[in-house]
């Protein structure tokens, strides 16, 4: 585990760094997480100030890239504008009401990057309608954004304070 409390964009890793990222368990449960839950918590920031959003969003196979969509009209889409740097939040607590120390979740921390061209035909569009088919609407308006995170790594919470680092 690295010595940063959250290194999320600076690429520190060393050879002695590398078993954070050998956990296949920890990774089969980000998978578990990702593909099961529908929505999370984008964490953007603009002038020193964090914001949080909910989201709809969907992740590639390999866990390196997730997407989401947003109306362009929002503080979130200006933020994202401004500062790529981003954290999801997803958790399963929904399963767990009753017992917190059962409840996991993830922050995957990346660089959020807008989609331009036609979005509805595109593949990120695919993966985000696949998990989300009612977005199809939203998705053919012009006042949408389409946006991919590239993952930078996961922090996995499990039994309300084990974290683990994990990069896909």
């Amino acid at each position: 585990m690295s010595k940063f409390d959250e290194p999320a964009f600076e690429d520190y890793l060393n050879e002695d760094d590398s078993e954070a990222y050998d956990d296949i368990e920890v990774g089969k449960k980000i998978a578990e997480l990702a593909n099961e839950q529908l929505y999370g918590v984008l964490s953007t920031q603009t002038e020193g100030q964090p914001y949080g959003s909910m989201i709809g969003f969907a992740f590639t196979d390999d866990l390196k890239y997730a997407v989401f969509a947003t109306p362009k009209a929002t503080r979130k889409y200006h933020n994202l504008i401004k500062c790529k740097n981003v954290a999801l939040v997803v958790n399963d607590r929904d399963k767990y009401p009753d017992d917190l120390m059962k409840i996991g979740a993830f922050t995957a921390t990346g660089k959020a990057d807008e989609i331009n061209g036609p979005k509805i035909d595109s593949n990120w569009t695919m993966i985000l309608l696949k998990k989300h088919p009612y977005l199809r609407d939203f998705l053919k308006s012009s006042t949408t954004a389409l946006f991919r995170i590239k993952i930078i790594r996961f922090f996995y919470v499990s039994s309300f304070q084990e974290v683990r680092e994990w990069k896909p």
